[in-house]
């Protein structure tokens, strides 16, 4: 499972035979998951972890890109943060883990691929694990919040300017201090993927490097 700021990407790799066993397990991750208490914990202390390591690495470019949507982006849609503020960590309980599954896990906002495979075959297969699978939280409709539904809002480019400093005296590996280094990131507001001049964009941005 990978995520980004706007797609969540479950995947697997398998012998073509072991294909309906796969998608029934997908489909119990993305629909049925069991999420427990030890789990959250064990989430929340290696979030922790993540983010201790980012502040240290020397490499910026992780904060270069959050940075750069919430000053493009700011304070809505993509410019909300992809990376857990630290004092929401402990704030994340089944409930919410839940209620974002059941507005966003539905069929409307999802798509099915596979290689390797008939389409035929896939469709009936994918029939019957995410068509004909009922999802935990419609079995169980305790474990949601239904006061809060689906953000429709669409992204309004504002730009604008963030900026951090950051000590790194003390992240070195050797007996040399890291440099005093500068890292900045332009960012400009381009289109969309079905505008008509999308593959335009695409080439500039190859030429741009």
């Amino acid at each position: 499972c990978q995520g980004s700021r706007d797609t969540l990407i479950y995947a697997v790799s398998a012998n073509s035979d072991g294909v309906p066993q796969v998608l029934d397990l997908l489909s119990e991750v993305v629909l049925r998951p069991h999420i427990t208490q030890d789990e959250l914990e064990d989430s929340r202390m290696a979030i922790q972890f993540e983010l201790e390591t980012l502040n240290m690495r020397p490499d910026p470019e992780p904060l270069l890109v959050e940075m750069a949507h919430a000053a493009a982006f700011k304070n809505n849609t993509l410019g909300l943060p992809k990376i857990c503020p630290p004092e929401t960590i402990n704030e994340i309980n089944q409930s919410d883990v839940y209620t974002y599954m059941h507005n966003y896990h539905t069929p409307d906002r999802m798509v099915v691929a596979g290689v390797g495979i008939e389409h035929e075959r896939l469709v009936d297969i994918v029939r019957e694990n995410f068509v004909n699978k009922t999802p935990i939280w419609n079995e169980d409709s305790s474990i949601i919040d239904d006061t809060r539904g689906k953000d429709l809002s669409l992204s309004q480019y504002t730009g604008g300017l963030v900026q951090i400093e950051k000590d790194l005296s003390n992240v070195s590996l050797g007996p040399t201090a890291m440099p005093e280094l500068a890292h900045c990131v332009i960012g400009l507001e381009s289109c969309s993927h079905k505008d008509d001049d999308f593959i335009a964009f695409c080439v500039l941005n190859m030429m741009m490097g």
